[in-house]
């Protein structure tokens, strides 16, 4: 939000510099985010008469003009302007002036003909965007050699950015703003002057031209409308367009600028509708789904279900509080005017705004709650400036709908409380002076409490603590002393998967990874590519954030991604966070569609092993992720083994997912090429994630003690022939249930692919450590063993024992 510092002062007296006021605004909780000093951007440009123009002897398209400039002794001035012509008043600057803060005018000799300054269009004179189509004619009235910035009034003045939080909608104008800066000064704040001359108004009332009817009393409570008639779409004063154009606005016309003036004023939102373009003269305020409306930037619009309009009888001519229709613009020829102020709920114009992704000055204030009082009084101010700037004649009093009252609320205030709260006392005659200066008013008090009406234009005031808020806010934090000592309560964690996230945190941090932390909300193209399920979001901030994802990958790729654009290669990081599923889910019975899930995911990409004198550099492979995943799987010490099965997936290659009993508990995988190129990735990436949540329904394994065997282990080689569809891992685990009592330990050394293989088969090799802790095994009894592995490989995989 814009404030102009001579502006405010016209509400509140002070006598602070606008860095004095930014400080103090800052500390009441209105964060000035920083001070523009406007003012004329120009020097030395004064009012000239044209006395004379004779064509350029010289150029075709110059004129060559002798202008007045007030002495009595006319200047020559060459100008290159279509629309010069002798008897026009115009501004000049004359040699020496300054112009755009560093161009200096000279006495020059232009095409042979000497030139003394240049007539000025206001572009030049940095009042308009873009270049000018000829020079600024001015009034005639005015008198020549006057200073022109004087006349403009731009004096020195100084635009404050102060960004207002979500709670403080009342702070979004000057008089907001100058609520605040008058209990820091105990001073009371200005009104600006409602009445109409009545030379203004005409004898006839607003209800005699129009009606209005609110069938949406919920989303409108009050809607006042003002009949204008005898207009003219003139131009705004210079004053007017000066201080529009520093809160950022375009100046189209004083019907138009009024309304955006008054609501940089008041706060209160205005509307001008075309009068003569409304068919019925019956304003409806309802509810309409599906249609599709033109708004005032020419773009049609689906309008979402249950969208507050305004209707001219049953067509729509407005989006309630976000901008006005196509079909009833106010343009040049217009003559007759509705003004429009009215009260829309906040929670109606954010719903319509979000869905139609259309943010406009009205909606933003619409949205964090207008004053339920001020529609009336703003309405009297535009009509007030309409008439008085533009000419015409209003009604004598505006159409008043009032759907449903004003909602009062009166709060208690104890002073031991105030005490007991901020820890120091505040004089009771500075909370009155405070309280009357924000607009509370007192209802009652005695020796211990009082009673304080909230006022309209304070929404976000609903318990005594928030009255407490505004008394320290506005007294000031510099009142409470520092604490000499501070008190600090430790208490231990109550829940065990905290312990156990952070013994995950340990172990992969002593392994070499980092921990990152991702944004849960992600672009929904990134969520579409791990799975359909999605949960978007309903009004997300940004398209990037439109989605809750659906698993960890995406935001760890988009991690690596930052990292290889920095010239970072090898990747090794991981993460512990929340992913987000549209599906049934047994631990959300309330919430039905949908699941959340905690999850640890981990990523590696680049070199395993960096190049050293002793060795060569090592690129990560799915091997070394596997590793790593064992390591994990140890530290959850579950009762069943984990086994992996292959399965398809688009956004993995070799993809593999743990299993235990048949209950999946995570995956891992090498990114597909496809994926790879979407996120622009140069090179292979391995992702890895645990379903947390899985995991801790398992069954963990029973410690158990055994007396370490006074016998030798013995160690057997068997190799088989098996298809290359079967897992060896699976070979492995039906190896150890053959004997588990003697079979201590069974390790893959060896794997064989033949070239030449017309069985598409594979050699699996096993390395079986066999121990019996009573006693020392015979031949027949190693024999046996292994013969009980061969037909056990027989009968699950087909395996051949490999040279029988």
């Amino acid at each position: 939000m814009k404030i102009i510092y001579s502006w405010l002062k016209e509400f509140v007296d002070f006598d602070w510099t606008a860095e004095e006021l930014a400080n103090k605004l800052t500390m009441t909780g209105l964060e000035v985010e920083g001070i523009e000093r406007t003012g004329a951007g120009f020097k030395g440009v004064v009012v000239g008469k044209v006395v004379s123009r004779e064509k350029h002897p010289n150029a075709d398209k110059l004129s060559v003009c002798m202008v007045d400039l007030g002495d009595g002794h006319p200047v020559q001035i060459v100008c290159g302007a279509p629309n010069v012509a002798a008897g026009q008043t115009v501004p000049v600057a004359t040699v020496g002036a300054v112009l755009g803060g560093d161009f200096v005018i000279k006495k020059a000799a232009i095409r042979g003909q000497e030139s003394n300054g240049m007539i000025c269009s206001k572009s030049e004179l940095g009042l308009e965007e873009g270049k000018s189509d000829g020079i600024w004619i001015l009034e005639d009235s005015l008198i020549a050699g006057l200073d022109f910035a004087t006349i403009l009034n731009l004096k020195e003045d100084y635009v404050l950015e102060v960004a207002i939080t979500a709670n403080r909608g009342d702070a979004l104008s000057h008089l907001g703003v100058a609520r605040d800066v008058a209990a820091l000064a105990g001073k009371m704040v200005r009104i600006p002057d409602l009445s109409i001359d009545p030379k203004y108004l005409s004898q006839s009332e607003s209800s005699e031209k129009i009606k209005i009817e609110i069938e949406s009393p919920e989303a409108c409570s009050t809607y006042v409308g003002w009949y204008l008639e005898g207009l003219e779409a003139r131009q705004s004063p210079e004053w007017m367009q000066t201080r529009l154009k520093q809160m950022g606005l375009r100046p189209r016309n004083i019907l138009v600028d009024v309304t955006n003036y008054v609501m940089m004023e008041l706060g209160q939102p205005l509307h001008a509708f075309d009068y003569d373009r409304l068919k019925t003269k019956t304003i409806k305020v309802k509810t309409f789904s599906g249609l599709s409306f033109t708004t005032l930037d020419s773009k049609s619009r689906q309008l979402p279900e249950n969208a507050l309009m305004i209707c001219d009888g049953e067509e729509p001519v407005a989006i309630a509080g976000i901008m006005g229709g196509e079909n009833s613009e106010v343009v040049d020829s217009t003559s007759k005017v509705l003004l429009e102020s009215a009260w829309f709920n906040p929670s109606s114009v954010r719903k319509t705004a979000k869905k139609l992704s259309l943010s406009t000055d009205s909606s933003y204030r619409f949205e964090r709650g207008i004053d339920h009082n001020l529609q009336t009084i703003a309405a009297r101010r535009a009509t007030k400036l309409i008439v008085e700037l533009g000419g015409g004649k209003a009604s004598f009093k505006p159409v008043e709908a009032v759907a449903k009252p004003t909602p009062v609320l009166e709060l208690t205030l104890r002073f031991a409380q105030v005490k007991r709260i901020l820890g120091i006392e505040i004089p009771k005659d500075t909370i009155h002076q405070i309280l009357d200066s924000l607009g509370f008013k007192m209802v009652g008090e005695n020796s211990t409490e009082m009673m304080v009406k909230v006022p309209s234009h304070r929404p976000d005031v609903t318990r005594e603590i928030d009255l407490i808020e505004e008394l320290i806010r506005i007294y000031g934090f510099h009142h409470v002393p520092e604490a000499e000592t501070v008190a600090v309560s430790y208490t231990p964690e109550q829940k065990s998967y905290y312990s156990e996230e952070n013994n995950l945190r340990y172990l992969l941090n002593g392994a070499g990874f980092q921990e990152i932390l991702c944004n849960s909300m992600i672009p929904k193209a990134d969520a579409e590519l791990v799975t359909s399920e999605i949960v978007p979001i309903l009004n997300p901030q940004s398209e990037d954030m439109g989605i809750m994802r659906p698993a960890l990958a995406p935001g760890m790729l988009a991690i690596a991604v930052k990292n290889q654009n920095h010239g970072l290669a090898d990747l090794k990081f991981f993460e512990l966070g929340h992913c987000f599923l549209k599906k049934a889910s047994k631990r959300y019975s309330k919430i039905t569609g949908y699941d959340e899930t905690i999850r640890l995911g981990f990523l590696l990409s680049g070199n395993f092993m960096p190049v050293s004198w002793n060795h060569e550099s090592k690129a990560v492979s799915l091997f070394d992720l596997k590793g790593y995943l064992n390591a994990v799987v140890g530290a959850f010490q579950f009762a069943d083994p984990v086994t992996l099965a292959v399965k398809e997936s688009s956004y993995y290659e070799d993809y593999l997912t743990l299993n235990v009993k048949n209950q999946e508990i995570g995956y891992l995988g090498k990114i597909s090429k496809s994926v790879q190129n979407f996120y622009g990735l140069k090179q292979p990436v391995f992702i890895a994630e645990f379903y947390l949540d899985e995991i801790r329904s398992l069954k963990p394994k029973v410690a158990r003690y055994q007396e370490l065997s006074k016998f030798l282990p013995v160690e057997k080689d068997m190799a088989f022939w098996v298809s290359k569809t079967v897992a060896a891992d699976e070979m492995l685990l039906a190896i150890k249930s053959v004997n588990a009592e003697f079979i201590r330990n069974v390790i893959i050394f060896d794997v064989f692919e033949a070239k030449q293989n017309p069985d598409q088969e594979k050699s699996v090799a096993f390395r079986m450590t066999l121990q019996n802790p009573e006693k020392t095994f015979t031949d027949d009894e190693i024999e046996g063993i292994m013969n009980a592995i061969t037909q056990t490989l027989d009968s699950k995989f087909k395996a051949r024992l490999r040279g029988a």
